[in-house]
């Protein structure tokens, strides 16, 4: 993502954006026509708020571009520093009312869709655009019809809020020539506060507003491949002793395997066995997942590090991924039961109810 420190903010305008209620097919906006008046000090902060955000890389993602349709979000900013002051303000009620548009159910919050015409440090245009959904710390007034921010407690865009996203596009520097245009010349970005390593950036956000796409985006997919196999099968291989050792595969593919991208279809063609439970991961697994994935596995790095058995009623074992074996054995034959003294003190017999990763 761009070096924030080294852009130049032209204009900023600031549009309302009022939650879905009931009747209503999505959400509404109130609109400005007047551009926003920012001090100095508000700029600063905005540009500190920004580079902080970006440099969070669980949260933050280069996307392709999807959707460059003239009303798209692409096809209604690409071009937005060469527009009047008219036709700027013009464009972002374009571009707040698709927001509006994407939020089609009352969970999502409302807030505010801040749009900021920028060139990047080597003077290329870098639109932007914000969605702060809890901006307690401001205070928006219009004076002289023009729009203005003042200070509450000396905060802009609240640090302390969990809800701020934002999006930018930023032109490559040399055309990208395996890539189809827009994005052989664009490059595109979301930043997602919410985003956790057991969720995935808003899909109205990136998707239904901004018309991005995660299907290149290593990070994104490596995770989807991790987390749906890992459930898949806890979910279908019913041997305990072979559902760990398929775990213990999938940890290995990030971990052991030098490879530096893997191919679904290919990873239960060589380790799925069992033909029907094959036959049901190529159907509903594999045509949801790229045919060829990059491998990183930067959001589910913990994952990989520690062991996780879950049994029913909430019971959960777990501990270091290198030591697990060393310190816990699953007894699964009368043998080993047989061999077992209850008046060791260098191991503590459990008896936990339910079969292993049954949550």
């Amino acid at each position: 993502m761009t070096n924030f420190y080294n852009i130049t903010i032209n204009r900023i305008i600031l549009h309302q954006i009022v939650a879905k209620n009931d009747g209503l097919e999505h959400a509404t906006v109130i609109t400005d026509e007047n551009l926003f008046r920012f001090s100095d000090q508000v700029l600063k902060v905005i540009i500190e708020r920004l580079a902080k955000a970006s440099q969070k890389k669980g949260k933050s993602f280069e996307l392709l571009i999807s959707d460059s349709y003239p009303d798209s979000f692409f096809g209604l900013v690409n071009e937005v520093n060469e527009h009047s002051d008219e036709r700027f303000i013009h464009a972002s009620i374009k571009v707040a009312m698709k927001l509006a548009q994407a939020q089609t159910v009352n969970t999502i919050p409302g807030g505010y869709l801040i749009m900021i015409d920028a060139k990047d440090e080597n003077g290329y245009p870098l639109p932007i655009v914000i969605k702060a959904e809890l901006l307690s710390a401001l205070r928006y007034e219009i004076h002289n019809r023009e729009s203005t921010i003042k200070y509450l407690d000396d905060i802009f865009l609240d640090p302390s809020s969990k809800k701020f996203k934002f999006a930018l596009l930023q032109r490559r520097i040399e055309d990208e020539m395996e890539l189809d245009y827009p994005n052989s010349q664009w490059k595109a970005f979301i930043y997602d506060e919410q985003f956790s390593v057991d969720s995935k950036p808003a899909e109205y956000f990136y998707k239904d507003f901004l018309g991005f796409s995660v299907e290149t985006n290593s990070k994104i997919q490596s995770k989807r491949f991790y987390d749906s196999t890992d459930d898949f099968i806890k979910k279908f291989v019913e041997n305990s002793s072979e559902k760990d050792d398929l775990l213990k595969l999938l940890k290995q593919e990030f971990t052991v395997n030098d490879e530096p991208e893997v191919k679904p279809d290919e990873f239960a063609n060589a380790y799925l066995h069992d033909e029907a439970i094959r036959e049901i991961y190529m159907n509903e697994i594999v045509p949801y997942l790229p045919t060829t994935i990059e491998k990183d596995a930067s959001l589910f790095q913990a994952k990989l590090e520690k062991k996780q058995i879950h049994f029913p009623n909430d019971i959960l074992l777990t501990g270091p991924n290198k030591t697990f074996e060393y310190s816990v054995e699953i007894v699964n034959s009368t043998d080993k039961l047989e061999k077992l003294d209850s008046s060791s003190l260098d191991y503590t017999i459990l008896k936990i109810k339910g079969k292993p990763y049954n949550k």
